[in-house]
Parts: structure tokens; sequence; C-alpha cells
């Protein structure tokens, strides 16, 4: 029997060796003292106890781990009996009610010694299942203890065998696996008595998910040399791809929930369809298109992607890509900026309650016996204010002055000047832009081109006070923005014939009413208020910019009838002068 239960002690540490990442790892105890060092071990009789350390394998050092609760269940006694010189063991009345609840399986009638001598994969059902008997019918520990920093000590622990359980509560993120401890008296071979360590330590293998966000593409960088500073104008498709790696289960866990949210802010539009959502798992840097495994739920401005354990536990990782669109209700400047938060959630209590099933009416968990972790990403969008004066007099403000915005060679807006002389355009991505008048007030002449450069470090930003006027149409081939538009609460805007719009999540028909998605068909910003070019700093995110215009009239240079006019005026002068002087010529001939 002493031969069985070492061995079973060497069988359970193997195991924990070779069982890999995708599978659940179970391991043993070791002495901590050596058999040779006669302070390292105590004479063993039938009250002797022991401490028993378990250290998590974990290197983070934020701590989320600690105060998580690792449980320790009697599962076999060991008897001592010194006058007899034996040691004995049997099940546990919690291990033999375990098996009662087992019909059918081949652990319910064992003995010790077929447990014993179990391999590997029966080793490892047994505690799998154990582990879920004890949560389900929350079966009284015998020992408790958590977790300090990596490590949670368990003393005074009478002799025998042990499974310990670990459960993170609700600032702890680790998936617990389960492991075996043993605190079993052996025979000292120079004294031939029992002897018994007083310290046993084992490692519980964790496993925690990673979680991040990336912007793939539709943005641009600052231009400050801030790479993680994202911009983009109003109407731009971006990119993002949200990941989580996997985590590792019991074979019979009850709560596998794994999911990703994510959530956007009122400035973006989720572009993509749930169906058009491309979910992909990763092994080994390789990625395979998934078809099934998965649920997408789109909630307003929720994205959810619920996962199936059982069809992704081999993948390494999981990711998914969708677009948004910077929209109407984008916030400008840097103070704020348009944000989406990616979160990250799984169950890191295997044992406790069932996984969560999208469309069952529950709520989605995110509270104790859940683990998550949070990444948001912020785009950022900047606004152009145009201050037109008259050149020899800044306070007298010229309106009606026209203005057309080129990003290099391609006309991207074109805005007109109010009687404050103020005119605005907001959602431009940062980047150098040209100003060119086009039309210029009565009586003045069309101001040069001007170039200027808007990123967070430009220095002729003001505060400002706007005001937008949107006009929608039910044609998104006529919409500047080519999704369906949205109040600034992120609720969907619908239309009907005659252009009144409606706020609803879904579409608000009725039998005498047709609506029809809305979509941005104008956009116009007028100036309430804005201050000094310098003053201001990104964060208020308007480039105000003064443009003067000086009195007089500017001529046509080409294709006009001024043009024209002027030609024909030329030419008649030129050939009545031609006329008279050949005139002359003769009569002063004839005169001679």
């Amino acid at each position: 029997m002493k031969k069985k239960w070492k061995g079973l002690s060497a069988l359970i540490l193997s195991m924990a060796m070779i069982v890999t990442m995708g599978l659940p790892a179970f391991a043993t105890s070791s002495g901590s003292g050596t058999a040779v060092a006669a302070n390292d071990m105590n004479a063993a009789t039938g009250a002797s106890t022991a401490t028993i350390t378990v250290t998590t394998d974990t290197k983070d050092t934020t701590k989320g781990y600690d105060g998580d609760t690792l449980y320790a269940y009697r599962v076999i006694d060991a008897t001592l009996d010194n006058s007899a010189n034996t040691l004995t063991y049997s099940f546990t009345q919690k291990f033999t009610d375990f098996q009662a609840s087992e019909a059918g399986k081949a652990y319910q009638n064992i003995t010790p010694d077929i447990y014993a001598g179990y391999d590997t994969t029966n080793l490892k059902a047994v505690l799998s299942a154990f582990t879920a008997y004890v949560k389900v019918n929350k079966v009284k520990a015998d020992y408790t203890s958590t977790t300090e920093d990596n490590v949670a000590t368990f003393s005074n622990v009478a002799m025998g065998q042990y499974i310990i359980v670990g459960s993170a509560t609700s600032t702890g993120a680790y998936v617990y696996q389960t492991v075996s401890a043993e605190v079993v008296p052996f025979v000292d071979k120079d004294s031939n008595t029992y002897k018994i360590y007083p310290k046993y330590s084992i490692t519980m293998k964790t496993t925690k998910p990673t979680g991040s966000k990336t912007i793939d593409s539709g943005t641009t960088d600052d231009g400050t040399g801030d790479a993680a500073k994202k911009t983009a104008s109003i109407g731009d498709t971006i990119t993002y791809t949200i990941m989580g790696t996997v985590p590792t289960y019991p074979a019979n866990a009850t709560n596998t929930t794994y999911y990703q949210k994510d959530t956007l802010s009122n400035g973006l539009t989720l572009s993509s369809t749930a169906a058009s959502i491309d979910v992909e798992g990763y092994v080994g840097g390789n990625a395979t298109r998934l078809t099934s495994g998965y649920t997408v739920t789109i909630d307003g401005q929720n994205l959810y992607i619920d996962y199936e354990y059982d069809i992704i536990k081999d993948y390494e990782k999981v990711t998914a890509t969708y677009t948004a669109v910077l929209n109407e209700n984008a916030v400008v400047g840097t103070a704020v900026g348009n944000s989406n938060t990616y979160d990250l959630v799984w169950s890191n209590a295997p044992y406790d309650g069932t996984t969560y099933k999208p469309g069952s009416g529950e709520d989605r968990p995110k509270d104790v016996g859940y683990g998550s972790i949070e990444d948001t990403k912020i785009v950022y969008t900047y606004a152009l204010i145009i201050d037109k004066y008259e050149d020899k007099v800044p306070t007298d403000k010229l309106a009606g002055a026209e203005f057309d915005i080129l990003s290099g060679t391609t006309k991207i807006g074109h805005i007109t000047t109010d009687s404050n002389g103020a005119a605005s355009y907001v959602g431009l991505k940062a980047g150098t832009y040209t100003l060119r008048e086009t039309k210029a007030p009565a009586g003045y002449k069309l101001a040069k081109d001007i170039t200027i450069t808007i990123n967070s470090s430009a220095s002729a930003f003001a505060s400002a006070t706007t005001t937008t006027t949107v006009t929608y149409t039910s044609d998104s081939t006529k919409a500047i923005i080519k999704t369906q538009a949205m109040n600034d609460q992120g609720v969907l805007l619908w239309v009907d014939s005659t252009g009144k719009t409606v706020a609803n999540s879904a579409n608000p028909s009725t039998d005498t009413t047709t609506y029809y998605p809305a979509y941005v068909a104008s956009r116009t910003t007028a100036v309430t208020t804005s201050g000094v070019a310098g003053k201001g700093s990104a964060s208020d995110g308007y480039y105000k910019v003064g443009v003067a215009d000086a009195k007089g009239t500017t001529l046509p240079t080409t294709g006009g009838m001024g043009t024209t006019l002027f030609t024909i005026i030329g030419i008649v002068l030129m050939v009545g002068a031609a006329v008279v002087i050949i005139s002359k010529k003769r009569l002063n001939g004839f005169a001679e």
C-alpha cells in the first residue's frame, strides 16, 4: 500500500508536467524538507499536521488575483497507528457521497487502492468531476485560504490527500486549475519509523485571457509623432479589430461564459452588419475564418460576440473585425474625442452557475465570478473657423464670401461667411488643407489661397460655440454620410416622405405613415461665438484663420464675358485707329 501511494504521488506529479495548456492541469505537492535533515521532518503520530502552501504561477504585478479564495477538500484519510506501526487509507464521507452521485461512472465504486493506481486520464476525470460536484452542491471545504502575493497558506492540515480548488473574486481575473496535494507520513530508513514533513508546497496553474483592440485603417496619425493619436474626418470609415485569448476550462465546467463587447460613442456608427463581421480563430499565428461557435448581437451602440467554448477551445485566440463611420455627432477636439470601448469578459469560476446564452432573456453577466479586460480607442476630429474681414479695418466683418476647402486637389467642403464674417466646417482629420476663396463680397477682391496645417500641436486653435443644422434624405445615394443617421443620444433616425424625422431603434412605420432610414444630406455649422486664434488649444478643436479682402474689383482671368467684352472693345479701338491713320495719309497725298 505504501508503495502504491508513493507511486500515486509520482504519477500525479508527472501528470502535472505533461498536461498541455489546452487541458486542465493537475499537480501534487512535494515535501519541502529532506529525508536526511532531522530538523526538516518530525515524528509522525495520528494527530500530526502540516502546512500546505499553494503558489499560483502568475507573474501579474497588478496583483488582481490577491484575495481570491482557495478551498482544500480532504478526499482520503490517512490513519497512522504507531503501536501497530501501520498506515491505512480510506475515502472520506465527502468522496463517498461524490461517488454515490456519479452513477454509471467508472470511479463510482473504486477503492483507494484502485484510485492510487489510476492513470493520468482517469485521475484527471475524477478530480475534475469532484470539483464540479463540490461547487454545484456547495460542499463545505475542510480548509480555506486566500491568496496574497501569489501564495495561499493552509495551516494545521491533518494527514490525508486533498483536492484544492480555486475561486476568483470580483477583483480576480484568473481561472484556477484544480490541483491535488497530500500530507502523508513516510518511513524514515534510518530510524525505521514514520516521519512527516512540516511543510508541503505546490504550484497551481492559472490561466488569464488577454485582450486588445486595434485600429486597422481609416484614420490618420495626428502628425505630431504620437502614433496612438488617431484622427478622421466625418464620413470616414474606420476598421477595428478586437482580440481575446481563449482561457482553459475543465471538460465538465458548468460556466464557460466568454464574450467580447464593443461600445461605440455617439460619434461613431457601426457600419458592419452582424453577418459581415469577420471572426477568426488563431493557432500558431495561422488564422481560420469561423462560421460557427459564436453569436453576434447588435444592440444600439453595443456590439456583442458570444462564443461557444467547446467550439473555440482549441484556438489560442479569437478576433473580430468590423467597421464604423465617424458620424455627424462627432465630438470636436481632443478633450473627449470619439471613443469605442472594448470589454473581454469571461467566467473565472467555471463551476459556479451556468454559461450565458444570448437570447435567453437573462442579463449578460459581468460581476462577481467574471474577469474582464478593457481597452479604449479614441478617434479625434477637428473643425475650421474662417474670420473674414476688410484688410485695413479688421473689425469690419464681411458676409457672403465663399470658400472651397481642398485636400490636395480634392474639394472636400464649401462654406459661406455669415453677417459676422464667420464660417465653419466641422469634421477634419489632421492634415494640410488649402482655403480657396471662390467668391468675394461685392466690392472686394478675391484673397489669395491660404495653406493651413491642422494637428494637435497647431497654434491657431480658439474656443468656439457653434450650431449645426442637418438636413436628411431617404436616398442614400444623395447622402454625404453613407450610414443611417442618429440623434445625439445614439438612436437611429427615420424620415417620411414629407421630410419629418423621428428617432427610434427600430423602423417606426405605421399603417398610415411609412418611414425610411434617414441619411445626412447636408450639414451647415454656424458660429455663434469664437475666441481669439492662438488662445485656445487642441482640446477645443477649432482651428481659426483670418482672411482679409481688399477693396476693389478682381478682373476675371479666363473664359468670362468680361474678358470677351474687353477683347472686342480693344479690337474695335485698334481698327478705328488704323482707319483714321490711313485716311489721313490718303488725304495728305491728294493735297500734295
